[in-house]
């Protein structure tokens, strides 16, 4: 017990020492392992297939294909600086795309984005005014960010500005900036903790593993000769004549003429030397290729928490495909929490104050600004949902027709469009189960 609480003690005095003398440095570091190890890790790791599939798919999937902005509240005056803000923010550009950018926070440990957008004229939810509306959001590598000791002896933010060639203090230019950030804890001094360490790891040992892996390949393809000969011959087959020529030297000599006859896939030696030709060793190669293997599962587990996601070699038991999937779906739902927070702080933020007077002549003095919300998109599945609307239909609920157009994958008819009509209810005689081949619900019990 005394030792561990010796050791205890002494990784406590490590840590503050460290951590005291990181803030008080002139320039407050990042302190992830990998990117200090190679400022090239993040290229360099996307160059693999299976790292950069797995990234990009878990960056995809916390970006979301949908999102929403939700009201403050149910009065009517929060219902309609959403409905503002949401169309707002309707017009920017690769919307998803951004939000997959900003994603790789998950890995890096934070991610900026910079608000782009003009003022201008138009109409917003029916209110015409001189608004500030989001074009884009242009993605700013984190290495240009950086902390750094004041003259006052403050720490703050700072920009490389590519067009003066210095670090420049952020100060209020800081709000238009989208800050992600993961894992933001002390010891990440400001910067966020990201999976890349966890990645790095797994990384460079496959490709040590694959060096060695395709040093093995040539050495199976090639095969290993033996050679039994007598020391006293040379490799013409003729006797030596007592010219001193040694053993090693006669076994050097041999060596030689096989480079040089397999070079043409010949060799000619005398019969009475015996030469063997040996295939690739099996062992070495499969386990290396297990290595590999276990190298790319590890990715893939630190990234998505589970195997399965991306794993169509393999099988495994219902119970932990489920169990599997439900983790990777945790993962997300995190994610996709944890960015809505950062976008509703400062993009809905920042278009909140430029557009602050405008809200305010429209009558919305009191609104409180709206929270993005990025939404799970559901599987399409027109028969089920088709089950769904008819049920709801007959229990006498309303719906709104876009929305039962866009579950069931229709296009809402125009003018001019031959449509087909169902009974006089406005659903189809029947029932929607008729339309589409359904069992109709009688028949179900």
């Amino acid at each position: 017990m005394g030792s561990i609480l010796t050791g205890s003690q002494d990784a406590s005095a490590t840590y503050t020492a460290d951590l005291s003398a990181a803030l008080r440095a002139p320039v407050v570091y990042d302190p992830s392992w990998s990117q200090r190890s190679d400022r090239w890790v993040w290229e360099k790791i996307r160059r693999d297939a299976n790292a950069a599939h797995a990234i990009s798919y878990r960056c995809r999937l916390a970006a979301g294909l949908e999102y929403c902005l939700e009201p403050a509240s149910d009065s009517d005056t929060d219902k309609e600086a959403a409905a503002i803000c949401e169309e707002l923010l309707g017009g920017i550009e690769n919307f998803a795309d951004a939000r997959a950018e900003l994603a790789s926070a998950i890995f890096r440990g934070s991610a900026y984005a910079y608000i782009e957008g003009a003022r201008e004229t138009r109409l917003v939810n029916g209110r015409e005014g001189f608004w500030w509306v989001p074009r884009r959001l242009v993605d700013f590598d984190r290495r240009r960010f950086s902390r750094r000791r004041q003259p006052d002896g403050s720490i703050a933010w700072e920009l490389y500005s590519l067009e003066r060639e210095a670090w420049e203090p952020l100060g209020d230019r800081f709000a238009w900036f989208v800050r992600h950030h993961f894992d933001l804890t002390e010891a990440s001094l400001g910067y966020g903790r990201g999976l890349l360490d966890s990645v790095f790891v797994a990384s460079d040992l496959k490709a040590r593993t694959l060096q060695l892996y395709a040093d093995a390949g040539a050495r199976a393809a090639t095969g290993f000769v033996t050679l039994a000969i007598e020391s006293m011959r040379g490799p013409d087959g003729r006797p030596n004549r007592g010219d001193g020529t040694s053993a090693e030297d006669v076994a050097d000599a041999w060596a030689e003429a096989i480079r040089k006859h397999r070079g043409n896939n010949t060799l000619v030696h005398d019969k009475r030397d015996e030469v063997k030709v040996h295939s690739g060793f099996a062992e070495s190669y499969n386990l290396l290729q297990s290595l590999i293997t276990y190298c790319d599962n590890q990715v893939t587990k630190a990234v998505l928490g589970s195997i399965l996601p991306t794993s169509g070699d393999g099988g495994g038991s219902f119970a932990m495909a489920v169990v599997q999937g439900n983790a990777t779906e945790s993962l997300v739902q995190s994610d996709r929490k944890r960015l809505g927070e950062d976008l509703t702080r400062d993009l809905i933020g920042q278009v909140w104050r430029l557009n602050w007077a405008q809200i305010v002549d429209a009558g919305l003095g009191r609104a409180r600004p709206p929270s993005l919300r990025i939404t799970q998109r559901a599987r399409e599945e027109p028969k089920e949902d088709a089950q769904i609307i008819s049920a709801a239909l007959a229990a006498g609920i309303p719906l709104r027709s876009d929305e039962v157009y866009k579950r069931l994958g229709f296009t809402p008819p125009g003018p001019d469009d031959d449509v087909i009509r169902g009974g006089a209810s406005g659903a189809p005689a029947g029932g929607f189960e008729d339309l589409l081949g359904l069992p109709t619900m009688a028949s179900n019990g």
